[in-house]
């Protein structure tokens, strides 16, 4: 079974790949001209990288406790997970999906195998 993807998470994760790509070449037009004229791209496009790979990290985090399969705590995380607004988000989200657990489920049964196996 695949997840289904979210395009904020898509959008994210190219973010973080074109901010990494800008870092390191702000950093090889550092290198070349041996000027800081490149040096404000560099910072920016570097904490930009960071902060994506962040809020990827915290996706990854709040997924995995809420399936109480968190292996080791981190504080940030932590520290974001129960401010008020995002338990307030949270709440919400229970609520609309104990709507939708009422709805009868189909389970898969195998197809049965009516032909005899001579040996």
């Amino acid at each position: 079974m695949m997840k289904k993807m979210k395009i904020t998470r898509i959008f994210t994760f190219c973010l973080s790949v074109y901010f990494l790509s800008v870092f390191f070449e702000a950093g090889r037009l550092l290198a070349y001209e041996k000027t800081f004229i490149h040096l404000g791209i560099s910072l920016f496009s570097g904490f930009m990288f960071i902060l994506s790979l962040l809020v990827i990290g915290y996706w990854v985090y709040s997924e995995e406790k809420e399936k109480n399969n968190l292996k080791v705590k981190f504080g940030l995380y932590e520290w974001f997970y129960n401010l008020p607004i995002n338990v307030i988000a949270r709440s919400k989200a229970m609520k609309q999906s104990h709507n939708v657990s009422g709805l009868p489920r189909q389970h898969f049964v195998p197809p049965r195998n009516d032909k005899e196996v001579v040996a």
